[in-house]
C-alpha cells in the first residue's frame, strides 16, 4: 500500500520487476533463487471498514500472484505456487495469517519438493544454509 491506496497492478509489476531483475545478478551455478506466491490475508477491520485502510483482499492477492507468475516466466526466475494448498485454507490459522499444523507442513513440503525438483533438473545438489 502506498499513501493509503492499494498498489495498482502496474505499480506492483514495476516494483517486482525491479526486485526480480536484481535477483538475476546471483550466480545461478551457485545459488537458486525462487519467488513464491503470496498467501491471502484475513478480512479484518482494516479491510472491511469503509473506506478500507488495507487493500490486501484475496482478489488483490490473486492479481499480485498473477503478476509474479508472469514476471517469473518473462525473467526466468522460478515461481513456487502454493495457492492450491493455502487458497482453501487461508483462514484456518489462529492468527489468520500464518499456517500451522498440517497446513504448514503441506506448504513446506510443497516448497521443498519444488526446490528439490528444480535442483534435479539443473543437476545441482541442494545445500541448505542455516541463518541466525
Amino acid at each position: 500500500m502506498t499513501n493509503g491506496q492499494p498498489y495498482t497492478q502496474t505499480k506492483y509489476q514495476e516494483e517486482m520487476r525491479r526486485v526480480m531483475t536484481l535477483m538475476q545478478n546471483y550466480d545461478r551455478n551457485q545459488t537458486q533463487v525462487f519467488v513464491r506466491s503470496e498467501n491471502y490475508t484475513p478480512l479484518m477491520a482494516r479491510q472491511t471498514t469503509c473506506p478500507p485502510t488495507d487493500y490486501r483482499y484475496p482478489l488483490m492477492i490473486d492479481m499480485y500472484n498473477n503478476v509474479l507468475k508472469q514476471l517469473s516466466k518473462e525473467l526466468g526466475v522460478e515461481y513456487i505456487d502454493t495457492n492450491h494448498i493455502m487458497g482453501p485454507m487461508w483462514d484456518s490459522a489462529q492468527d489468520w495469517y500464518h499456517p500451522v499444523g498440517k497446513v504448514a507442513i503441506a506448504e513446506v513440503e510443497w516448497i521443498l519438493w519444488h526446490i528439490l525438483q528444480s535442483s534435479l533438473r539443473r543437476k545441482q545438489g541442494v545445500v541448505l544454509h542455516e541463518t541466525e
